[in-house]
């Protein structure tokens, strides 16, 4: 990402080295990574949520569920 931003000119020819940059760049990353993560646990209960507790009496989990009560 640096080589990229310094081929298009947008990094000061002072930063050459971009150490700056790079922390900003990861910082970032990170940052997206963090809540890509949390939006993911966020849908996946939401998911198990409506998998196991909608009112839908042909749902694969609700069929399942009926089968372990008998």
């Amino acid at each position: 990402m640096i080589e990229r931003l310094s081929a298009e000119g947008l990094l000061a020819p002072e930063a050459a080295d971009g150490q700056r940059a790079r922390a900003i760049s990861m910082e970032l990353c990170s940052g997206a990574e963090a809540s890509a993560q949390q939006q993911h646990e966020v849908g996946k209960q939401e998911a198990l949520d409506h998998w196991f507790w909608e009112n839908k009496p042909d749902k694969p989990g609700n069929k399942r569920l009926k089968n372990l009560k008998r």
